[in-house]
């Protein structure tokens, strides 16, 4: 079968997930108390970029290694800022026990975006709602809602992956990294 007829679902991890394979969304300005008309934004990046040498290290590659090492996490798991805080959360720490300045990372990240330095996929028009389910406030977030954005965000995100691997797009090549 010719590489362009392969389906883009992702295979499934037999473990946790390494960091190449899982995407990690965050909002983007959430702090910022969301936009004029109402509307938040969100970036959807790999694991492995959270490594990149303009992010402050360790934290980056502690981050990605949370968001990926998580029991049941599989390949093209779409993992929210919120899950990593709820995962840390149930083994009774959190990042400031951690010593991990994770504001500081997706900061810097949406920095090195802005600027073209790092991929990253920008999901726009997401609802205060959808902004508070991200970020997991209040604590007592419904896990049915969550997992209902995770299906929506990630079919947003695949459709976008399929468009990014179809051969007619511009500058095509098999081998370019999606994020």
């Amino acid at each position: 079968m010719p590489p362009e007829a392969r389906t883009t679902k992702p295979a499934v991890a037999a473990g946790p997930a390494t960091a190449g394979e899982v995407w990690l969304l965050f909002p983007v300005d959430a702090h910022l108390g969301g936009t004029s008309d109402g509307s938040g934004r969100a970036l959807v990046v790999a694991l492995g970029t959270l490594a990149h040498p303009k992010v402050r290290q360790p934290d980056g590659q502690r981050l990605a290694e949370l968001a990926a090492g998580a029991p049941g996490r599989a390949a093209g798991d779409l993992v929210f800022v919120s899950d990593v805080i709820a995962d840390l959360a149930a083994g009774g720490q959190d990042f400031a026990t951690l010593r991990l300045d994770w504001e500081g990372v997706l900061e810097a990240i949406v920095q090195l975006h802005g600027r073209g330095e790092v991929k990253a996929l920008e999901l726009d028009r997401l609802s205060a709602e959808e902004v508070r389910l991200l970020t997991g406030w209040p604590p007592t977030v419904s896990v049915i809602a969550r997992e209902e954005l995770r299906a929506r965000l990630r079919r947003r995100v695949l459709r976008a992956r399929q468009r990014w691997y179809h051969p007619a797009r511009r500058g095509f090549h098999p081998d370019d990294p999606f994020l």
